[in-house]
């Protein structure tokens, strides 16, 4: 694959894997790059949707499943500058980020009024934020007490 061209997408729009097709002569390589791939997904969150998609064939992997890894690796080798880094804080504060905004537009389907749409924006972010905060709790890491949460 170091020598593949590059894509410009991780999967192929508006395609649907199914379980029909030729299963794969060697399985163990297909779980083995998939694995990693999940690992990959830490830092390159683009690809978290494909990634899942393929996981999901995991027990039985066909040609076409291994068509749709390869296209990901594809993807990878040819936007290697994209990813998030990490950098090691001092600055224990957890602080969330709710979109409330883009919470209000979506809940226009629904018969709410948008102060209850932002309302449950900010609840479902402190409850993720507080998951977090014992998570880390349970790793015997330090964190403030205050938690931060701040529109985005």
């Amino acid at each position: 694959m170091t020598k593949a061209n590059s894509i410009s997408s991780p999967a192929e729009p508006g395609s649907r894997l199914t379980q029909i097709g030729d299963p794969l002569g060697d399985p163990h390589l297909y779980r083995s790059i998939v694995g990693v791939l999940q690992y990959v997904t830490i830092s390159r969150p683009e690809i978290s949707y494909a990634v899942n998609r393929v996981c999901q064939f995991m027990h039985s992997p066909t040609e076409i499943h291994w068509k749709a890894v390869k296209r990901i690796l594809r993807y990878l080798s040819g936007t290697l500058e994209y990813g998030l880094t990490l950098y090691p804080s001092k600055d224990h504060h957890l602080v969330a980020f709710s979109d409330v905004g883009w919470s209000s537009r979506k809940q226009k389907v629904v018969t709410r009024s948008s102060t209850e749409a932002e309302y449950r924006a900010i609840a479902f972010a402190t409850t993720e934020l507080d998951w977090v905060r014992e998570l880390l709790r349970e790793l015997h890491l330090s964190t403030a007490k205050a938690l931060m949460l701040r529109p985005a």
